[in-house]
C-alpha cells in the first residue's frame, strides 16, 4: 500500500489531538475496502454534531471512481487539517 505511512500518520493525528486539545475525535477503520473514517467534535462530552468528517479511502484499486492522486491529495488536505487542529488553539466550526 503505497499510502499507508500517510494513514498511520492522520491516525497518528487523532490521537495527539484528542490527547492534547479540547477537541475529539473517533477513527474507525475498514480495511476491507481501504476507508478510514475520522470524525472531529468540537468537545469531548458534547452531543453535538461532528465540525468536520471525512471517509477516506487510500487504495485506488478499491475504488473506481477515484484516481491514485486524487486519493493521495485527499489524505494530504485531511493530515494538513489534523495539523492545524494540533497546533491552532482556536478552532472554529468554519475551519
Amino acid at each position: 500500500m503505497k499510502n499507508y505511512k500517510l494513514v498511520m500518520n492522520i491516525i497518528g493525528l487523532t490521537v495527539l489531538i484528542n490527547e492534547n486539545t479540547e477537541l475529539c475525535t473517533f477513527v474507525d477503520f475498514a480495511g476491507h475496502v481501504s476507508k478510514v473514517s475520522i470524525r472531529v467534535y468540537a468537545k469531548k462530552e458534547t452531543e453535538e454534531l461532528p465540525i468536520k468528517k471525512f471517509d477516506l479511502y487510500y487504495d485506488h484499486t478499491q475504488t473506481d471512481w477515484l484516481s491514485e492522486d486524487d486519493i493521495r491529495a485527499k489524505l494530504e488536505d485531511v493530515e494538513n487539517l489534523l495539523r492545524d487542529y494540533l497546533f491552532n488553539t482556536e478552532i472554529t466550526k468554519e475551519s
